[in-house]
């Protein structure tokens, strides 16, 4: 799997640390995946997951004001984690084709991979 860049394989290894993800949860992998490929979502990410209680946080389309390509993002990490969809977003790859600039398409389409596929982190 590629990574965007070695910032992103950084943080993944720190989320699998800190959730304890299992090298199997393929599911976790792509919610990650994503948190860590995008600056404004890493930021944001103890807003997006708890990970204490190891869940997402779905009322955090309530409050916090994302960009449109960012709620995508999102939307897709959720509903790659647990098959979550919000009324609000649209996850259609349609959808996300109008909707995220180059390297975010880039990052859910591996995102996607990585759900099928999981990753290994050296």
């Amino acid at each position: 799997m590629n990574f965007i860049n070695n910032t992103q394989k950084d943080r993944l290894k720190q989320l699998f640390h800190e959730d304890r993800t299992h090298h199997s949860d393929k599911e976790r992998q792509a919610l990650f995946y994503i948190i860590a490929g995008n600056d404004d979502l890493w930021m944001k990410r103890y807003v997006i997951y708890n990970i204490k209680e190891q869940r997402i946080i779905t009322k955090c389309f309530e409050s916090v004001d994302f960009s449109s390509g960012i709620k995508v993002l999102v939307s897709l990490g959720f509903n790659l984690y647990n098959n979550f969809h919000t009324e609000d977003t649209d996850t259609r790859f349609i959808d996300l084709i109008g909707t995220l600039d180059q390297d975010n398409f880039i990052l859910a389409i591996n995102a996607i991979m990585v759900r099928r596929y999981g990753i290994q982190i050296d």
